[in-house]
């Protein structure tokens, strides 16, 4: 999932990551707007392309637990 680290003075979030992590069963997903805490092993960057052919480069972790 993609998410957003740094509040800004606005309180809007920014600095986008890459996190990777597979829910538990019957874990609840994590929604828009949620507030996280993330601990797992930095990945290093990742790059994909977007729906309008745009390559985003992204740092990226491998989450082991993620809280609420």
């Amino acid at each position: 999932m993609r998410v957003n680290i740094t509040k800004d003075r606005y309180g809007y979030y920014d600095d986008t990551i890459l996190v990777f992590y597979t829910y538990g069963t019957g874990e609840r997903r994590f929604l828009e707007n949620d507030i996280i805490d993330i601990y797992g092993k930095v990945h290093g960057r990742v790059s994909y392309q977007t729906v309008l052919g745009v390559k985003v480069t992204l740092p990226a972790i491998n989450a082991k637990t993620i809280d609420r």
